[in-house]
């Protein structure tokens, strides 16, 4: 019987290798003087905190 609340294509969640891969770029390119890219993972780190409990 199928599962009908199965995502398909587009709108399924990216792997953990996909998410991995995604921070990998996002480091290289922050690496090599990308400000939007830099202020990205900083915002990303502070969101990460705030939902761990960190300060």
């Amino acid at each position: 019987m199928p599962d009908h609340h199965r995502r398909r294509g587009r709108q399924q969640r990216p792997t953990r290798q996909d998410e991995a891969n995604y921070w990998r770029l996002l480091r290289d390119l922050a690496d090599h003087g990308d400000a939007h890219a830099a202020g990205l993972l900083l915002m990303l780190r502070e969101i990460r905190n705030l939902k761990e409990g960190r300060t």
